[in-house]
């Protein structure tokens, strides 16, 4: 039995990572497995601090350069003060997106290069990298069609999610790529089946890869 882990879920707004992140967790609870449920950006105070100015509307046009740096500082200060610690004690960490998320939003949908983002993160996080990431699939309309519910419900829409149809599908195209590259580690959970159906698939392949025995 692996006892630590660093699993990660992404996907585009609206995709159910919120849901899926919060089963996995009760699941955990249930066989006293030791966890930690974390965010990028965020979780640090300093994370915090970065993550209000990457998505507060009033940044504005933030050079995209600015936004990858940014993202890799809160990153790198997570895996300092959090992550590195966390697995040293064999606990696994769930984190709400990590790299992928800036290979898909920065690189794929906004064109910053693939290597140089892949570069400055390797810098960043050291040794770290998501043992398994789990992306949530959905479609766009769909995306988009619940970002609207959320705002009908008195939720506004941060600096990337007013971004446009055709960033998103690009991102969206992204995430397929990045799964496509590493079919071993990252997989994919397509947007037709149930919820209960895609918390089995993560948690069959999470008892899998850690050999939990569960």
């Amino acid at each position: 039995m692996k006892r630590n882990a660093f699993i990660t879920f992404e996907g585009i707004d609206g995709s159910g990572k919120t849901t899926q992140m919060e089963l996995l967790k009760q699941k955990m609870l249930t066989y006293n497995i030791p966890n930690l449920f974390i965010r990028d950006p965020g979780t640090t105070a300093i994370g915090e601090k970065i993550r209000g100015l990457l998505l507060a509307p009033e940044s504005g046009e933030m050079s995209l350069t600015a936004e990858v740096f940014l993202y890799a500082a809160a990153r790198s200060q997570m895996v300092y003060e959090v992550i590195n610690p966390a697995l040293e004690q064999n606990i696994i960490v769930v984190c709400d997106r990590f790299i992928h998320s800036t290979l898909a939003y920065q690189g794929y949908g906004s064109g910053y290069d693939l290597e140089t983002i892949n570069f400055i993160n390797r810098e960043a996080m050291g040794s770290i990298w998501p043992d398994l990431t789990f992306i949530m699939d959905i479609e766009v309309e769909e995306s988009f069609h619940r970002c609207l519910q959320k705002e009908l419900n008195g939720n506004s829409k941060d600096r990337i999610e007013q971004r446009n149809f055709e960033f998103y599908n690009k991102v969206r195209k992204g995430y397929l790529a990045l799964a496509k590259e590493d079919e071993k580690n990252v997989v994919v959970l397509p947007s037709g089946i149930t919820v209960e159906e895609a918390h089995q698939k993560i948690w069959r392949k999470i008892n899998e890869r850690l050999d939990l025995g569960l």
